[in-house]
């Protein structure tokens, strides 16, 4: 019984693991997504600024 508790045990603990540093390189990810795509949806607007700017002073 006792061996079977610290296998258990040692089991809970791998899986812990894996999962918060599973966890850790996916919240990772996610956030240098949202970072790229905030980069690029910004570079868009500063483009579509500045041709609506040139567009306006056009006219």
């Amino acid at each position: 019984m006792l061996a079977k508790s610290s296998v258990y045990r040692s089991t809970v603990s791998q899986s812990v693991f894996v999962f918060s540093s599973l966890y850790h390189k996916v919240h990772l990810y996610i956030n240098s997504f949202f970072f790229l795509f905030s980069r690029l949806f910004f570079l868009y607007l500063e483009e579509c600024c500045i041709q609506n700017s040139s567009l306006l002073f056009r006219f």
